[in-house]
């Protein structure tokens, strides 16, 4: 028996895993985004080894950003083998689905400031949030109107 070829070849691979899945899942949870995780988190990896961390970080440096939109970088950089690409396939991502967003909405003629922090996860197209903080103790991240103060009937000093 022979070894067929792949039908596909590593050019082919970021169209490939930006359109096909093996699972009936419409969303997968808790993956490590290798293009931009800290070396610590991708040592979590399960079946990396300390040497394949060094070498993807290494890689990631010296591979353009347009081209880490797919995690095909890791093999057309030699970031590591294609055996060790399919064993954390399942853990691995290049892709971002969770926002944090700080908002400061304020009234002027009140002089009302609300500041929030909320975190949202992208799950097909509803957001979800994760995370809710009102942060008005920490008074405004900035005064809207600079220095300038204003009264409520809307006079400067």
């Amino acid at each position: 028996m022979t070894e067929e070829e792949p039908p596909g070849t590593y050019e082919d691979l970021p169209q490939i895993l930006d359109r096909l899945t093996v699972q009936q899942l419409p969303f997968t949870q808790g993956r490590i985004n290798v293009s931009t995780a800290a070396p610590a988190v991708l040592a979590t990896i399960p079946n990396l080894t300390d040497a394949e961390v060094n070498s993807i970080v290494e890689a990631r440096q010296q591979v353009p950003l347009a081209e880490r939109s797919s995690a095909a970088w890791l093999l057309t950089s030699n970031a590591i083998d294609e055996n060790r690409f399919r064993q954390i396939l399942d853990s691995i991502t290049t892709k971002g689905s969770m926002y944090r967003i700080e908002s400061l909405g304020y009234a002027d003629n009140l002089g009302v400031v609300e500041r929030l922090m909320v975190v949202i996860q992208m799950r097909g197209p509803i957001p979800q949030v994760i995370y809710y903080r009102n942060l008005n103790e920490l008074g405004p991240a900035y005064t809207p109107h600079g220095d300038e103060r204003r009264d409520l009937a809307g006079r400067s000093d």
